[in-house]
């Protein structure tokens, strides 16, 4: 699972056994309180991208890249969509980084 034991912690094995065996537990049985489902036309996603919790992308027919927050209760985030318009030029690809705020969009060019 590439979890390494923290040697600096006060829990003995044991506990640590128990606590990692809890938290498999509770991913196995996760129960969603909330569900959410979105009905999109006929139609294949293009490109994609994600980072920081928010997910990004393309619909194959739209001259938009939409995008996504999921709500987490616990952290405090709402959820919430928007959309940017494709900018003009032959796109390419995209990439997002949330924590700075940024937006790469790539331009195809022939040659």
């Amino acid at each position: 699972m590439g979890l390494e034991d923290n040697p600096a912690s006060d829990l003995t094995l044991a506990e640590k056994r128990r606590a990692l065996d809890e938290y498999r537990t509770k991913w196995d049985t996760l129960n969603p309180i909330q569900k959410w489902e979105r009905e999109v036309a006929d139609f294949d996603y293009g490109h994609q991208a994600s980072g920081h919790g928010v997910c990004g992308f393309v619909a194959d027919t739209q001259k938009f890249i939409e995008f996504l927050t999921l709500k987490s209760v616990s952290r405090g985030i709402p959820r919430k969509e928007w959309k940017l318009p494709l900018p003009e030029f032959d796109f390419f690809n995209f990439a997002i980084y949330p924590p700075a705020d940024a937006l790469a969009v790539v331009e195809r060019r022939a040659g």
